[in-house]
């Protein structure tokens, strides 16, 4: 009888084990089938709000500001959404943000999926402008520290590249990197730069403007993690029925995929030639080879270059490629 139950219990442990494989692929499976049930039934979203070049704009007002859109997109999803206000970019992660206000460059560097930007009166874009303190032109602030503001990892392209559209380089200009708009403009007063470049609504005192850029894209709405389509169709449509100003702006209007595309196009570009970029007396760009051409009785100089001096020029910075 002993060796009879000695037998059985072998058998069982044998069967145990020949069945094991299928029961660990069973166990995977169903943990991700788990796994991927709450993606389907979203329950709780976080929304986060960094929007350090907004001008005018605190930082205490902009946590208020993303409590009220957060309890107002909660009521329209049905969802619970909490509202945090970011100091800095590196913050807003994957898995810990589900949607995010931020500005348009930002979106563009880490390829985020915009769905909506802020809009003032009828318009989703507005120019920036670079303001000198005894700088009239913008070649005399060649090799002089520019301020901008802290937004990502391509702030100085963003002044090149897409303000300048690539006449000079990232070395064409020395920077320092501010934590807010508020902090950029006073970089000059406190002697740590020669130059700010702010949104061009912005209110600078004492400082002359000496470059204004074409209408960029305002800070947009961006999906930071993965959601149901039907989560962020809601989310979408809640968003641009949002009533009433937000931190300066009417509100919130649809935006196409191709904006932060091109914007991310140009970011991310190289130098596209060594011409360098004037400006006329009104602070709107005019590069020297329209210079050339708004004087058709002038003798033809041997280059665009001759109208100007330009110094020699340094390398991109390495730092922010």
């Amino acid at each position: 009888m002993a060796m009879t139950t000695m037998t059985m219990t072998k058998m069982k442990r044998s069967l145990l084990s020949q069945r094991s494989p299928r029961l660990a692929f069973a166990l995977l499976l169903a943990c991700a089938c788990l796994s991927s049930a709450p993606a389907a039934a979203q329950k709780r979203l976080s929304l986060g709000v960094f929007l350090p070049t907004v001008p005018g704009v605190s930082r205490a007002d902009r946590f208020a500001a993303a409590g009220r859109l957060a309890t107002f997109l909660g009521k329209r999803v049905g969802v619970t959404v909490t509202g945090r206000s970011f100091a800095a970019s590196n913050l807003i992660k994957r898995g810990t943000v589900q949607i995010a206000i931020v500005p348009a460059q930002l979106a563009a560097e880490r390829g985020w999926t915009a769905f909506a930007a802020l809009r003032r009166g009828g318009g989703a874009r507005a120019t920036w402008a670079i303001y000198a303190k005894g700088a009239t032109r913008l070649t005399e602030l060649a090799n002089k520290t520019v301020a901008v503001t802290r937004v990502g990892g391509k702030d100085s392209r963003f002044v090149t590249n897409v303000m300048l559209e690539r006449e000079v380089g990232a070395g064409y200009f020395k920077w320092a990197r501010f934590v807010d708009w508020d902090a950029t403009i006073k970089a000059v007063s406190f002697g740590r730069a020669q130059a700010v470049v702010v949104r061009s609504n912005a209110s600078v005192s004492g400082l002359t403007r000496v470059f204004t850029s074409r209408a960029l894209p305002n800070p947009v709405a961006v999906f930071v993690s993965p959601l149901p389509k039907a989560t962020r169709d809601k989310v979408a449509a809640a968003l641009q029925s949002y009533p009433g100003g937000w931190l300066g702006f009417s509100g919130f209007t649809k935006i196409g995929a191709a904006t932060i595309r091109t914007l991310r196009g140009q970011l991310l570009a190289g130098r596209r030639g060594k011409r360098v970029v004037a400006a006329r007396p009104d602070g709107f760009a005019l590069p020297t080879r329209a210079i050339v051409a708004a004087d058709a009785s002038a003798p033809k100089p041997p280059s665009a270059l001759a109208l100007v001096e330009p110094p020699k020029l340094k390398p991109d910075v390495a730092a922010e490629r």
